[in-house]
């Protein structure tokens, strides 16, 4: 799939955001073979991502990359800055809400059939930019597919856990799981309204490039 750009993000400037682009993309589509790479160093070097990313290893190596790409349809964004180096990337696949957890809330989790990961690397980690990054990919996603989404992080990733709390979206499970991870979900019908009261600092749509 060929990549576009579908959102732009304006960072604030200030001494925590010293060195850093004034302006971000999110890209949509294929990774350019650069990126892949860049996305590779990160996953292979980065203790963080070592820590609380994939534990797949499909991004350990380019093969293993473009073999997991084409495993099965998946929609892929990238956080780039005005070269095009990546420093985010955020996943749509399909794949069912977990069964047999013990969730806080009532609802039918088989409507829940799509699920979104993502992670920050780099210079953009810590910098406010995962916030508008989901936002913009979530929106993007659902204009095209209108199904309920689903989210898991790691119960002592606290970072993730209050940039999905700040977007709005429902956490269904306060106590963690056997495997220690949480879970949000993303209603399609209620999903824009609700991301949209908690308006990122972003321009969207992108100016025509």
């Amino acid at each position: 799939m060929p990549n576009e750009i579908v959102g732009r993000i304006d960072q604030n400037t200030g001494p925590v955001h010293e060195n850093l682009p004034s302006h971000w993309s999110v890209q949509k589509g294929d990774l350019t073979l650069p990126q892949i790479q860049q996305l590779v160093n990160f996953s292979t070097t980065d203790p963080v991502i070592r820590m609380y990313g994939p534990s797949e290893h499909q991004f350990d190596s380019v093969k293993n990359y473009q073999e997991w790409l084409h495993q099965e349809p998946r929609s892929i964004y990238a956080l780039i800055d005005d070269t095009k180096n990546l420093y985010g990337i955020i996943w749509f696949e399909n794949l069912r809400l977990p069964e047999g957890i013990n969730y806080s809330v009532e609802f039918n989790h088989e409507e829940y059939t799509t699920t979104i990961a993502q992670a920050m690397y780099g210079k953009a980690r810590g910098k406010g930019l995962a916030f508008p990054f989901v936002t913009i990919a979530i929106e993007d996603y659902l204009k095209a597919n209108r199904v309920n989404l689903w989210i898991s992080t790691r119960a002592d990733n606290l970072v993730d856990l209050a940039m999905l709390r700040s977007i709005g979206i429902m956490q269904v499970v306060i106590e963690p799981d056997d495997k220690k991870l949480v879970y949000f979900i993303v209603n399609a019908d209620d999903a824009l309204p609700a991301l949209r009261q908690h308006e990122p600092r972003r321009e969207y749509p992108p100016h025509a490039t």
